[in-house]
């Protein structure tokens, strides 16, 4: 057989398996377009003692939200329209609940709304919000704080959000992490929790809380809860694997490049100065476990490290504490400013850390308009996009 010949059967053969499909009646049809891999986006938010942590995790959404907002040029825009899972521990806890509830006519808040009902006065004490002074400290009350969450939730449980949910607490009766799912809320009742309790049990914080009882609707599964912090700081490691080896609510993720990740810190150890000393202690092991969480993190997305953001204050005391007078929405806004100001700080593959040489808001940015917008789309359109199944990646 001639060389000619041969050459021309084997790109014949070539053509048939990979560039044409054989019908098998003798006549071929290209193949369609290949569509692109989904990307399922995740939303983690830290945990932290009290205020400071609460503050910065909020101005950090508030200017998220405002981006989403100015991209599609909806004012409706809301954060849960974009994340196809929120995870959240702690005060990170409570604003993801906050964010992915499904509020009776209005459906999620959003990051602003969410400001004003945690800074609510009460109407039987009008002097009061969910914080309180004490020995020059502003601390949360528990009282205050459970009579908000009552009024703003209601009865809804887990399997009433928009969006999957997963918050974490620690639980003193098995002595291991529990976590709150609506996946497992889905699957049964024993798992399924009001929303108003999943904010108490992974907010008791020790120190400033006393652990919290907390039963499933049917009273079947009982757990006393603190802060879900002293496990799982940083939800974002539980979130990456719950969404994994979860197949029924993600089925097309099957690797980590599958994955978008936006995790979002809630400031510096500098914070801890103003606290009590076993709060301080508990503050600063709870960032350790938050930075380790993030190191392992940068290792499980080396060929998807545009796909992993974190943002965190890096070395601005007192960042917080500055607009610690009220959640106003002013005050969050500088506080935004200012976050969103500073070098980014990322954490190395080999270890250590380094400042990016970009800011915060300019990472955030170009993560906004990369992963999460789709050009043209309006975010309604984004929200059903999102509802049918996790982003495509733009």
């Amino acid at each position: 057989m001639e060389l000619t010949e041969l050459t021309l059967r084997i790109f014949s053969v070539l053509e048939r398996q990979w560039l044409v499909h054989d019908v098998g009646d003798g006549s071929f049809k290209f193949p369609p377009p290949q569509q692109q891999r989904r990307k399922t986006r995740i939303l983690s938010i830290d945990g932290g003692c009290g205020f400071p942590a609460l503050a910065t995790a909020l101005a950090s959404l508030v200017h998220l939200e405002q981006l989403l907002q100015a991209a599609t040029g909806d004012p409706e825009a809301r954060i849960a329209d974009f994340f196809d899972l929120v995870a959240g521990t702690g005060t990170g806890g409570v604003l993801a609940v906050l964010l992915t509830a499904s509020m009776e006519c209005r459906g999620p808040l959003s990051a602003r709304a969410a400001a004003e009902l945690l800074r609510i006065d009460l109407p039987e004490k009008p002097r009061w919000s969910i914080f309180r002074r004490r020995r020059m400290r502003r601390m949360f009350s528990a009282r205050s704080l459970e009579t908000v969450l009552r009024a703003a939730l209601g009865s809804l449980t887990l399997r009433d959000t928009v969006k999957p949910l997963l918050v974490p607490c620690y639980d003193l009766l098995s002595g291991a992490p529990f976590v709150f799912s609506g996946a497992g809320a889905g699957e049964s009742p024993a798992l399924d929790f009001e929303l108003w309790k999943v904010c108490r049990a992974t907010s008791a914080t020790p120190g400033l809380f006393e652990p919290f009882n907390v039963a499933s609707v049917d009273g079947a599964t009982v757990c006393q809860a603190v802060d879900g912090g002293l496990a799982i700081s940083n939800p974002a490691s539980a979130a990456v694997t719950h969404v994994l080896h979860n197949k029924a609510d993600f089925p097309s993720v099957g690797r980590v490049e599958d994955l978008i990740l936006l995790s979002l810190g809630s400031g510096g150890k500098r914070r801890s100065r103003r606290w009590p000393p076993r709060v301080a202690e508990m503050e600063i092991v709870m960032e350790g476990l938050s930075d380790a969480v993030d190191q392992i993190l940068v290792n499980a997305f080396p060929g998807n490290a545009d796909g992993y953001l974190r943002i965190q204050v890096n070395d601005s005391p007192g960042a917080a504490e500055e607009e610690e007078g009220k959640l106003t929405e002013e005050g969050l806004k500088r506080l935004g400013e200012r976050i969103m100001r500073e070098r980014g700080v990322e954490s190395l593959p080999l270890g250590g850390k380094r400042l990016s040489a970009l800011t915060n808001g300019e990472r955030m940015e170009e993560f906004v308009r990369r992963w999460l917008l789709r050009s043209g789309t309006t975010a309604a359109e984004q929200r059903n996009k999102s509802d049918a199944g996790g982003g495509a990646e733009p």
